[in-house]
């Protein structure tokens, strides 16, 4: 069988393609509305940028649930390409900061790379039935709404 397929077929994300279509969507959108913002009130781009993403990164900590603490310690925030960051077994804390959001139009991650985190994404936690990644993205999404309509 070759790389990265099954006998029954390719291999396909845990999320599924629809979604990751819908997700991209979104984000180019929340993009596109941060830089609306950003000019209305006369803010660096980059500068909103960092303050967007530390926010998200915080509510997605905040909603993380513990055990070990190694999840809530995996969030990791790069600029350009997702972070290939691994928290160790045992560990907890806070995820590192590897951005340094000098480019105002480059993407910025929050990542969590250990292996459990989609089934706790998608329910398998009585800590967080709803997720914490698409709850805290709507309730900031949300917010920036509520700020982008006082303009």
């Amino acid at each position: 069988v070759a790389s990265g397929q099954r006998q029954d077929g390719p291999r396909r994300s845990p999320l599924g393609t629809a979604s990751e279509k819908s997700v991209m969507g979104d984000a180019r959108q929340f993009t596109s509305d941060l830089s609306r913002f950003a000019d209305k009130v006369g803010l660096d781009l980059g500068q909103l940028r960092r303050r967007v993403t530390l926010e998200l990164k915080t509510k997605i900590e905040l909603r993380t649930p513990v055990d070990t603490g190694r999840l809530r310690g995996s969030w990791a925030v790069s600029d350009g390409k997702p972070s290939n960051f691994i928290p160790g077994e045992g560990t907890s804390g806070v995820g590192p900061i590897e951005a340094n959001f000098s480019q105002p139009f480059d993407q910025s991650f929050i990542t969590s790379n250990v292996p459990y985190v989609i089934a706790i994404e998608f329910g398998h936690s009585q800590q967080a039935p709803q997720g914490m990644v698409r709850v805290s993205m709507a309730e900031l999404q949300t917010e920036l709404e509520g700020a982008f309509s006082e303009l």
